[in-house]
């Protein structure tokens, strides 16, 4: 992960990996919660800052400050204020007061260069990282197990490719991939960067393995946005790593191996062996794990046919 303090901004996709990570670390029980985050933020003290307001008004606040550009600047310390009330509340109330924050600095970039916002990334990055390292070891032991466990034909059915075959579901899968092209267009029309990453990252996530013909229209226009923005195509690589990583993991915490290795599958499809893509040494210690299990089981001549 980026550090922060090299920016006069935060980058989105460190505000968005922050945002996966809360949410990993606020499944993972309220143990490691209070000790990655809870105790992080009071050693930041936000404490101190005092409110009359509940978390959720000033949830509201914000939403209102971003809809009048003269408010945007205050955004900053109101944020800094939910979060200090947040604390008074409730650990949900903190997940989602954290969460809420670095969800508007991913919308506006006047908020990720706010003070407030370097600083509180600058806080809770350190440790959110160090929890994100020892979830990666647990969860890749936890793929492991759980590989090992499923019986030959039913891991044969989980990795086997889904054919489409029937024309019905084919022009579904179109359908919807053209409706998803329509608001990339939308989203490019009106120049509206984090919306054309998220609905180009959800189309290739999604589709990305098909071999739609809709597929040129997709890299016309990431190399016309990177034109414009040199970093975008970089940034929306990033943006779809970080979605697939948090799949894998959601998956194995779920003991959901078709998920996981669905992700696994997208991710190596879609950035083809590339090491410098956000995640590939991590993503490929699962993919190892994968690829002995399937050894293991003598399932390569199978899943060939």
């Amino acid at each position: 992960m980026q550090m922060v303090e090299s920016y006069h901004s935060v980058p989105a996709t460190v505000a968005e990996e922050l945002i996966k990570i809360i949410r990993m670390l606020a499944r993972s029980g309220r143990k490691l919660f209070r000790q990655y985050l809870t105790q992080t933020i009071y050693k930041g003290n936000y404490q101190r800052l005092h409110s009359l307001d509940k978390t959720s008004k000033l949830m509201e606040r914000i939403n209102q400050a971003l809809r009048d550009p003269k408010k945007v600047p205050t955004i900053g310390l109101t944020a800094k204020k939910m979060i200090a009330k947040a604390l008074e509340e409730s650990d949900s109330a903190l997940g989602d007061a954290c969460i809420f924050f670095l969800e508007k600095m991913i919308e506006n970039p006047l908020v990720a260069s706010s003070k407030e916002a370097i600083e509180f990334v600058h806080l809770i990055l350190p440790p959110l990282k160090e929890f994100q390292s020892l979830y990666e070891n647990q969860n890749i032991k936890i793929f492991e197990e759980l590989l090992l466990t499923t019986q030959k034909e039913e891991l044969k059915k989980i990795i086997e490719p889904v054919e489409l075959g029937k024309h019905g579901k084919k022009i579904q899968v179109s359908q919807e991939a053209k409706l998803l092209i329509e608001r990339i267009k939308i989203a490019q029309k009106s120049q509206d960067i984090v919306k054309c990453k998220k609905y180009i990252a959800t189309y290739l996530i999604r589709y990305g393995d098909q071999n739609l013909e809709d597929r040129k229209v997709i890299d016309s226009i990431i190399e016309a946005f990177d034109q414009s923005y040199p970093n975008f195509k970089k940034e929306l690589n990033d943006f779809i790593a970080i979605q697939l990583h948090y799949q894998i993991l959601q998956g194995v915490v779920e003991k959901n191996l078709k998920k996981s290795i669905t992700a696994i599958s997208k991710y190596t499809h879609i950035f083809r062996g590339d090491p410098n893509i956000k995640f590939y040494h991590e993503i490929d210690e699962f993919e190892k794990k994968l690829y002995d299990i399937i050894n293991q089981k003598n399932l390569w001549d199978e899943l060939k046919k």
